[in-house]
């Protein structure tokens, strides 16, 4: 984490400096939605929070500072910015108009409008870019401020994959800056009427230079290079604190881990209920089945449990191979036709489930 260059800084200094377009939806890893109880397979599930905090804190009890460096030596942190072009711009006409209409003071209301008129041909661009975010967030785990950690093993394809779509973005954004753009200027003129002649439109070769990305990866851990001229007790305090910062990187993983894990077990419970009961009506409907819901998320999670595990956490160890044995005896057309291999595998993964309730 640190250069033997510079000072060092701690895990939580923050890098994301965007310009020009809105990145904070960058897509983490972390799972928000509302998970629920599970409830009899005629009736919808109640919401109920999951906290992995306990999981973690046992997990963390284990490790040593050693450990931690351990740890750490085995991934990569990683910062992606993901640059573009909204084509919006703070409009001082705009603002002064809105502030005089409503009688309101000239410095209260900051106006942007859309030189392009919202064009959907830049919002196709733009939504490359949120792709490229995603596939970042699928092959690394959060860390704090922005940063993500991805184990070492995994770098190769990392680069590979973010090196290709790179390609992939700036051609899309020189395709629209030198074929699209200057077509469309006209019409984005016309939208905004005489707010257009306060409007300096950039040249097509400033707007393709605006798609790109940088990624910035260097070994997470390393031990730091303090100065040498520090006193013994004050180098051993910086250490600590150095090694503290590590660990809170490891638990906000494991925090991740654990919720991804809860999240995919819930889903497959929820998705094998024989019916959804609408509340308004109490009509039920029969559910449909999905792949990516009852094996193609829990697969790549177990695919990647060496990455997710960053702690080498027994109990998530566990609790994953038990999932994979539950997912050894699944089979989509006997879950379709049989209700009883539907309620068998939900009661496996119901009691998988109710372990992560401590």
């Amino acid at each position: 984490m640190t250069d033997n260059n510079t000072e060092n800084k701690t895990m939580t200094d923050n890098y994301n400096n965007y310009d020009n377009y809105d990145n904070n939806t960058e897509n983490k890893t972390e799972n928000k939605t509302e998970n629920k109880t599970m409830t009899d397979n005629n009736t919808r599930c109640e919401p109920k929070a999951f906290d992995a905090s306990t999981l973690v804190d046992r997990a963390m009890t284990t490790i040593t500072h050693t450990d931690v460096s351990t740890i750490a030596s085995s991934y990569q942190s990683v910062i992606l910015n993901v640059h573009g072009w909204t084509a919006e711009i703070k409009s001082k006409k705009a603002s002064a108009d809105a502030a005089y209409a409503n009688r309101a003071a000239a410095d209260v209301i900051r106006s942007t409008v859309s030189i392009l008129n919202n064009s959907l041909e830049l919002k196709a661009v733009n939504n490359y870019g949120q792709k490229i975010r995603q596939k970042n967030a699928q092959l690394t785990l959060p860390s704090v401020d922005g940063e993500r950690i991805l184990r070492n093993n995994r770098l190769q394809e990392h680069m590979t994959a973010l090196a290709d779509m790179e390609r992939e973005y700036q051609a899309l954004g020189q395709d629209f800056a030198y074929k699209t753009y200057p077509g469309i200027i006209q019409a984005g003129q016309a939208a905004m009427g005489d707010l257009a002649q306060t409007v300096a439109y950039p040249a097509p070769e400033e707007v393709a230079a605006k798609f790109r990305i940088t990624v910035r990866r260097q070994p997470l851990s390393a031990e730091a290079n303090f100065h040498s001229d520090l006193e013994a007790q004050a180098r051993a305090e910086m250490e600590d604190m150095f090694r503290d910062s590590l660990s809170y990187v490891i638990r906000n993983a494991m925090r991740d881990s654990w919720e991804s894990l809860y999240t995919i077990v819930y889903n497959m419970v929820n998705s094998l209920t024989d019916h959804d009961v609408n509340e308004v009506t109490g009509e039920a409907k029969k559910k449909k089945l999905y792949d990516s819901t009852l094996f193609d998320h829990p697969q790549a999670y177990l695919a990647k449990l060496d990455q997710y595990n960053v702690a080498n956490d027994p109990e998530l160890e566990a609790a994953a191979m038990e999932l994979k044995q539950i997912l050894s005896g699944m089979h989509m057309a006997d879950l379709k036709e049989f209700p009883d291999a539907r309620r068998e595998a939900q009661k496996g993964l119901e009691d998988l489930l109710s372990k992560f309730d401590l």
